[in-house]
């Protein structure tokens, strides 16, 4: 199926999977990095959707898999990243077998005896730097990724006629809305190419995880209320969309898009602008192809409206703060791009552009992996309070509070929206501790507005390159007395 030269063939895509493991075992997580995937630690002993553990509307494959990982002695934080990793071994060779069965369809060279087009565009796509640094978090981002991409490639080789690829198609969408929810535009565009006698297939893999989930929760009313109530707070208050409480005003539109083309650029990196001129210029070179009666056509018109689909998603409903949000799409636009070059190329033409790109994803790789042995901005903070001593001591923050109480339980901690609240949060009685420390969200760049006099700097983590956005670091200030309780009380008091 994926080559004349099948031994070859298959020596070269074990080496594919070599190449994708050994670029990411040596680098897996020793820990959480925030309060999302202490969460996900959480959820491995105890799956918990009204504890947040997980958060709602839950991820019953993705939590699964990485139990599956925890039981055969993987560590917590490492274990939660497995997942990502096999299924990029998996997503490539997807990608690896959509090249060498379409090009045997719509390739205007049916290929030589060395054609090694299958062998390259696996690299090429397990080596991006997106997929690469996304293996390495302990969240279901990269898997949920991977998962749509495997998804996309088998409807792709599946309506070119290869007779598994349609059901696996349904499998694989149903089961991806499993992994992380917010791909659904992804998986509904997708589906919309699937023929309609195998929806009853994919709604079956909706069921198989959904009905479960259902039944952790207590029953439909209580995972109702649970997924409303979560979605309420995400879209309208906390979530920094386009809809939530100030979002205009903190967030206007062309501050949006340009964090996430920022987004884009940087996790995408130079490997990712390479990929897509190279495919341009296969499109180019198909153009009469793409405008004729072929099975390309309609895929194309798929692919692009699932990948505006979900770009549409992530300006007004997700938080711009998270880079992570873009893996999904750059995921599928590089799979797409891979398949393109592979496909529309003559073989030693496309062979030497899907290497080009594989190569400047390991160069970009190599630099950027060492970043991920570096802890985190929230991760760094809550050591730092770990170490202090708990007696007359509290800090304040916002979403770092969450991985704070998962590492230093002992640490009074309270989570707050706005830096106006930080006052009465610590001294909910008019009593200040003897050490007060506030957290900031945010570059360090000049003194918040709004943050008192009393409040002095004694900290900053900075945000990790290729990994976190600059708006992810963090700025540690420590608080004196402030001057409405000076006179009613004595600085080290008990709070």
């Amino acid at each position: 199926m994926i080559g004349p030269n099948g031994r070859w063939q298959a020596i070269g895509l074990g080496g594919v999977a070599v190449a994708i493991l050994g670029s990411r075992l040596p680098w897996l997580p020793g820990q959480v990095w925030d309060h999302d995937s202490a969460n996900f630690a959480r959820s491995l002993s105890n799956f918990d959707l009204h504890a947040h553990s997980p958060h709602a509307p839950g991820y019953p494959l993705y939590v699964a898999l990485a139990r599956l990982a925890q039981a055969v002695g993987v560590e917590t934080a490492a274990a939660l990243a497995w997942p990502a990793v096999l299924m990029a071994v998996v997503a490539a060779l997807a990608v690896a077998a959509t090249v060498g069965v379409l090009a045997g369809v719509v390739a205007v060279d049916r290929g030589s005896e060395h054609d090694w087009r299958p062998i390259a565009a696996g690299l090429a796509y397990g080596l991006l730097p997106s997929a690469w640094l996304g293996d390495l978090a302990p969240r279901p981002d990269g898997l949920a990724a991977h998962g749509v991409v495997v998804a996309a490639c088998a409807l792709l080789t599946g309506r070119a006629g290869w007779r598994p690829g349609l059901p696996l198609a349904a499998l694989a969408l149903g089961l991806s809305l499993g992994i992380r929810l917010s791909n659904w535009p992804l998986v509904a565009l997708l589906s919309l190419w699937l023929p309609r006698r195998w929806w009853p297939l994919l709604a079956l893999a909706v069921a198989g995880w959904l009905v479960p989930l259902v039944l952790l929760s207590g029953g439909l009313r209580p995972f109702w209320q649970l997924t409303t109530t979560f979605g309420h707070g995400h879209f309208a208050d906390w979530g920094n969309t386009a809809f939530a409480v100030h979002a205009q005003a903190n967030w206007p539109l062309a501050t949006r898009l340009g964090q996430w083309a920022a987004h884009v650029w940087v996790q995408g990196g130079l490997a990712f602008a390479v990929a897509l001129v190279w495919a341009a210029w296969a499109g180019w070179h198909q153009r009469r192809v793409l405008t004729g009666p072929t099975p390309v056509h309609p895929a194309l018109v798929a692919t692009t409206a699932a990948l505006l689909g979900y770009a549409l998603w992530l300006v007004v409903a997700q938080n711009p703060d998270h880079p992570r949000h873009v893996w999904p799409l750059l995921a599928l636009a590089a799979a797409a791009a891979v398949v393109a070059i592979g496909v529309w190329l003559s073989p030693r033409v496309a062979t030497l552009g899907l290497s080009v790109v594989a190569v400047v994803s390991l160069v970009h790789g190599a630099v950027a992996v060492p970043w991920t042995r570096q802890p985190s901005p929230d991760a760094a903070l809550a050591a730092l309070v770990a170490a202090q001593p708990p007696e007359q001591f509290a800090v304040a923050g916002g979403s770092e509070i969450g991985l704070i109480r998962a590492l230093a339980p002992r640490i009074r901690s309270v989570k707050i929206a706005a830096l106006s609240q930080a006052n009465a949060a610590l001294a909910p009685q008019g009593n200040w501790p003897r050490r007060a420390w506030l957290s900031v969200r945010g570059p360090w760049t000049a003194r918040p507005a709004g943050l008192g006099p009393h409040w002095q700097p004694i900290a900053h983590f900075g945000a990790r390159p290729h990994l976190d956005s600059p708006a992810m670091a963090l700025t540690v200030y420590q608080g004196l007395t402030p001057a409405s309780l000076a006179d009613q009380q004595r600085p080290g008091a008990r709070p």
